[in-house]
Formats: C-alpha cells, structure tokens, sequence
C-alpha cells in the first residue's frame, strides 16, 4: 500500500517534471528561434564545418588583407560558431582586432545548449534580436551597434506550465544592460485552454554603468496575456503591457497576436498589431537596436544627413528625457519555415512631434548552395515612406552570405553598416559616427 509521502513525492517529480516542457508557442525570445543558429534535434544530424577563408576588408576609406577561419558545430541539443579575421595592411595591423583580452571571447558568435525545443535555453554570444516580453523596453536590442566595441552576452529561460524565468545580460561581465521577467499562469491548472493560457508577467531591465551616480537607466514592465480563439493551430492572443522607468515617463500598451506554432506542419508564424500611448520621457522599445549609441551617455554625430545649415557638432537621436507624449501604432510579421527561411518585419509608427518611427526586418534562408542572412533596424524615421530615403545616421545594417562555387570552394561576403566611437566629451557623454565595412573572400569549407 502506497504510503501518503510516496504519493506526494510521485506528485511532485510529476510536478517538476512538467515545469520542463515548455507551453505550447515557441518562446519570443532573444535568439531562442533564430533558425541560422538552431541545434539540429536528432542524434544522427551532426556537422562540424570549418571555414578557412582570405580576401579583402574595406573599413571606412581603408583597404586592407584580410584572412579568417570560421567554425561552426551542429549537435542534437547544442550548436556553436567560433569566428576570428585578422586584418592587415601598409599601416599595419586593425588595432580593434588585437587592441584587448576581450577580443578573444570576440571570437564567439554563439554557444547555445537547448535540451528541448520547448525547454530551458541558454546562450552565450552577441545579439542583434533582442526582445523581453512585448518589448515594450527591450525590443530588438543589440550589443553589435558598435561592431568593434561588440559584447557577448547570456541570455538563459526555463518555461513551464505554471510560470517562465527569463534573464539576460548583454555582457557576461554583468557590467552593462541586463535584466529578466517572470510570468505566471495562475489557472495552468485549468481544463479550459483559454483560462489555462492567462499569463501575468513583470519584467525589469537596468543599465549598470553609472551616470551622475545613477545608472543610466531602470524600467519596470507588468502584462498580461491570453488566449481569446483558437482554429486548429491557429490562436488569437490580446495583450496589454504598462511600462515606467524610474527617472522618466511612462507608457501603455495594447495589442494583439494571431500566431501558429506549426501551420500545416511547414511554418510558424505570428502577426501582431499594437497600439502604445506614452508619457513625457517615456520611447516604445527605447532599449533597442541604437540604444548603444543613443542613451543618456552615449549620442551619434550627424554625418551621414549632414547639411550647410548644421552645426559642426551636431547630434541625431532623441533623449529619452527630452521625449514628448504620443501615439505609436506597430505592425509586425514573422514567418518561418523551420530552419530554411525566415522573414521577420516590424514598423511602428510614431504619431508625434519628433521622428521616432521605427523599423526593423530580419531576413534568413538556405539551399544547398547558398546561405544568405540580413538584418537592419533603422530610427528617427517620420513615416512609413521615409523608409525609401537614404540610410542615414540612425541605421545598422548586416549582410551575410555564403554560396558554394563547387567543391570544397565557397564564395563569402560580409557586410556591416555600423558605428564606431569618435570622442568623448567633457561632459562625459560618448560620441559615435557611422562606420562601413565591406568584405568579401574566397576560401575553403571542410566538412567533419
């Protein structure tokens, strides 16, 4: 006769052992569905290739050789890439590829361990995908902004049925931006999916380095979400989300996603619309893809959208004390076909005295012969059609492609639209300006 503590201990390795399965979406965050990064899944999809490449690098006016090796592992619940280029020329070395101990764990593009696909995740390497929750503050961050200044962060989640833990910090020095959320399912107990599905969540995101005896930034985020409809696959999920910073504004949020975790067992995809309301000193996703180089100490030179009537020292970018209440409406799709192509689209637009739309995309796919990935987030843009105009000041951009010329030869190109630091002032504040680089090779691809 079972006695009542082995009845209780059964239940609670059940219990555990249910917090070990994730809930029924793909987790929207970070890199954890990134699909150029995803472990294979299957014990007998395991690859380990090894580029060995040389060519040219343009950075800035400046042409240089350049010659790099890349590896990359694919097992069945961990994958990783090691990536390192040195660059030379008739001045020399590129001192931001040797100038510190920090560039060796540059070398890292991504570790990732993820047991199960709905499972707990962790991840070590830099970011330029980056959302928290709705992404009220943290959406599409990026520790690649300034490239040769780029960090590597950890990003790290254990869902469940009764509650989520989701941390990350863009530096494992734990020095920098970083924060968490945590999420319950009050009703995961429910019969019904729509109640079961109620989540509760409160989010925090800080910026360690201090200014004027501060951190540069503290924001707190509470929301709320459920399922309101589902058709086969397909769910329907309303959100609200209310988010304040400690030294500025605040803003709210509602919206809604019509999602599939697998449409027709070739696709998941989400569509989301969202309205947000905001204070004085309060930006929609303001820790985003230029929160590097635009925050309280940290701001970019106009170069590229330089005109006769600036001043020389002028500034692009919106302080977040200096915002102004307004309206911001969001559309966003992603659609993705599993670990073969990914279109990922966002643009908000801001209704507001200052140009603080933005838009995002994210672009990936494969063959056998060809690999291509872009990524370019764009700011201060007025509206949907200033989109067409030049890149300007306020836009990172990546190109990566590689494509197989026959045999063991392959073709590869980079691309990056970044920032570099220009000077910093007295007044403590970082200065940025935009930095191109263009570098194509030639080499070799191994295969073990």
């Amino acid at each position: 006769m079972r006695t009542p503590t082995n009845v209780r201990t059964r239940s609670l390795i059940v219990f555990l052992l249910a917090h070990a399965t994730a809930i029924a979406q793909p987790a929207n965050f970070g890199s954890a569905d990134d699909p150029s990064e995803t472990a294979s899944g299957t014990v007998w999809r395991r690859s380990i290739n090894a580029d060995v490449r040389g060519g040219l690098s343009l950075i800035g006016p400046d042409w240089r050789a350049a010659t790099g090796v890349t590896v990359e592992y694919r097992g069945m619940d961990l994958s990783a890439r090691f990536n390192g280029t040195f660059r030379g020329g008739i001045s020399g070395a590129y001192d931001p590829d040797i100038n510190g101990a920090y560039d060796l764990l540059r070398l890292v593009e991504f570790v990732r361990l993820t047991p199960s696909p709905r499972g707990f995740y962790l991840r070590a390497g830099p970011t330029n995908r980056f959302r928290l929750g709705t992404g009220h503050v943290a959406n599409f961050f990026s520790s690649e902004t300034v490239w040769d200044d780029r960090t590597v962060g950890l990003e790290a989640m254990w869902p469940g049925p009764m509650f989520d833990v989701r941390v990350f910090s863009d530096d494992v020095r734990m020095n920098r931006v970083m924060g968490g959320r945590l999420s319950v399912r009050p009703l995961f107990w429910a019969k019904e999916e729509n109640a079961r599905s109620l989540e509760i969540g409160a989010a925090y995101v800080t910026d360690r380095r201090q200014f004027g005896g501060e951190p540069l930034i503290t924001a707190y985020t509470f929301d709320l979400r459920f399922t309101a409809a589902s058709v086969g696959e397909v769910i329907i999920q309303p959100f609200a989300t209310v988010s304040a910073y400690r030294d500025a504004g605040a803003g709210f949020g509602l919206g809604g996603e019509m999602l599939s975790d697998n449409f027709i067992d070739v696709a998941r995809f989400r569509l989301r619309f969202a309205l947000y309301v905001s204070d004085d000193g309060f930006i929609p996703g303001y820790v985003g893809s230029l929160y590097r180089v635009n925050n309280p100490s940290a701001r970019i030179i106009k170069s590229e959208d330089f005109s006769g009537t600036d001043p020389i020292d002028a500034l692009v970018g919106l302080r977040l004390q200096d915002a102004e209440r307004g309206t911001s409406f969001e559309t966003e799709l992603r659609v993705l076909f599993f670990d073969q192509f990914e279109f990922w689209y966002s643009f908000r637009r801001h209704f507001g005295g200052a140009p603080l739309s933005e838009y995002h995309l994210r672009l990936f796919f494969q063959t056998g012969r060809l690999s291509a990935q872009v990524s370019q987030d764009r700011g201060g843009l007025k509206s949907f059609f200033t989109l067409f105009n030049d890149v300007g000041d306020q836009t990172t951009l990546q190109l990566r492609t590689d494509y197989h010329v026959a045999r063991g030869f392959w073709l590869f190109v980079r691309a990056i639209y970044s920032y570099e630091r220009a000077e910093q002032q007295a007044d403590g504040v970082d200065r940025f300006v935009v930095q191109r680089r263009f570098e194509p090779y030639t080499g070799l691809r191994f295969r073990f």
